[in-house]
């Protein structure tokens, strides 16, 4: 909403409708239902003495955002020794690597750290169950600012540091491509130095949805634009 009021200098906070963080209260209201079907087919084989990095790529775009094919390999080898490593696999990177995404589910099928996530549309219980978040420029970053928990993002794009794409980074710990192959020493020395970013994340979660929103006020508000 920012970026369109600095590129538009027309009035639009009339032409709007804001719905706030409409999944997470839709979670939380039905959140036994949603934690009981996530324990069941993601978390229920995994190690429970581990905690649990939740990998989530984005796809390969024209703009090369995904880390995906760049740095699973060494994530997986890196990390499944001391993590449980829960990767969600984005709709469209399915469809564009679909060969290696079958055969990487068919070989971590029996895995008991590794859990390759594809049909779960379902993303607050997985997070709420993740100690740690691992990222390039997905969304799902924001998601979740909502846990405050430690962030770490990748650069496939070997984007500088100012650059406004990486704004979500400035809320977590960055890997560079050149440190793939370092990327478990760097958690483990980064996460002891996370405390001094949640703050920051807090600020820019409200930020960045609507916290004064009510479900009944977005019905509202639908209906009675719906009448004009």
């Amino acid at each position: 909403l920012s970026f369109i009021k600095e590129k538009n200098t027309e009035n639009i906070d009339s032409k709007y409708i804001s719905i706030g963080n409409l999944r997470y209260r839709f979670y939380k209201k039905n959140i036994s239902f949603y934690q009981s079907l996530i324990k069941k087919e993601i978390f229920q084989n995994l190690d429970k003495t581990k905690k649990t990095i939740f990998y989530a790529p984005t796809w390969s775009d024209h703009e090369n955002s995904s880390s995906f094919m760049l740095s699973y390999k060494k994530i997986i080898e890196k990390l499944s020794d001391t993590y449980n490593l829960v990767i969600k696999i984005h709709p469209y990177l399915y469809e564009q690597y679909i060969g290696r995404i079958i055969n990487l589910m068919e070989k971590y099928k029996n895995s008991k750290n590794i859990k390759i996530v594809l049909d779960v549309p379902t993303i607050y219980p997985i997070l709420e169950f993740s100690d740690i978040y691992l990222g390039d420029f997905s969304s799902i970053g924001y998601d979740f600012l909502k846990f405050n928990r430690p962030m770490f993002f990748l650069n496939p794009q070997n984007l500088k540091q100012n650059d406004k794409k990486r704004g979500l980074h400035s809320l977590g710990h960055i890997i560079e491509n050149c440190e793939i192959d370092s990327i478990d020493s760097i958690i483990e020395e980064k996460i002891l130095k996370d405390e001094k970013l949640k703050k920051l994340r807090d600020k820019t979660y409200l930020y960045t949805f609507d916290q004064n929103i009510k479900n009944e006020d977005i019905k509202k508000n639908i209906l009675k634009r719906c009448q004009r």
